[in-house]
């Protein structure tokens, strides 16, 4: 049994027929990452937090430095102001900018993702539940459809 290799214009127009935020994230996210399936349905809010947390680290040390050399009224978009990291500040990054670095405990796994999928997941994450609060603990893609009952899965690999 052989497995098909997807050419690059097969990803764009699975992005292009995509209906969702949701399915390009996911799209995005599984094709970067290599996750599989059943890592991606587990991961959490606090897990999302975890890989970008250096990112978001590194971003403070280069504003204390940017803001010593040029002055106190520098004003640089897409850069977290305070020490508070949650999900919030995160999505107010620009997601070329920062990199996650996932760590999947159960299979001593370390991967990332590209900067097109952090950009869908913000976008996802910014549009979900109609910018109510989302909580550390909730699952990071919310997977079942309620009206249909079933599963939410917009590719199968």
């Amino acid at each position: 049994m052989s497995k098909e290799k997807l050419a690059i214009d097969d990803i764009f127009t699975a992005l292009a027929l995509s209906r969702s935020i949701l399915d390009k994230a996911l799209i995005t996210f599984i094709l970067s990452s290599g996750l599989k399936n059943q890592d991606i349905i587990t991961l959490k809010i606090n897990d999302l937090l975890t890989a970008f947390e250096p990112s978001f680290r590194e971003q403070i040390s280069i504003n204390k430095f940017e803001t010593l050399l040029m002055g106190s009224d520098l004003k640089l978009d897409s850069k977290p102001k305070d020490n508070r990291f949650d999900l919030e500040t995160l999505l107010q990054m620009d997601p070329r900018k920062i990199l996650p670095c996932w760590k999947i405990q159960k299979h001593k796994r370390i991967t990332f993702n590209t900067p097109e999928a952090t950009y869908y997941l913000f976008l996802y994450l910014k549009n979900r539940n109609n910018y109510k609060k989302i909580e550390n603990e909730e699952y990071l893609f919310e997977l079942y459809d309620k009206k249909r009952r079933r599963q939410h899965w917009p590719i199968r690999i």
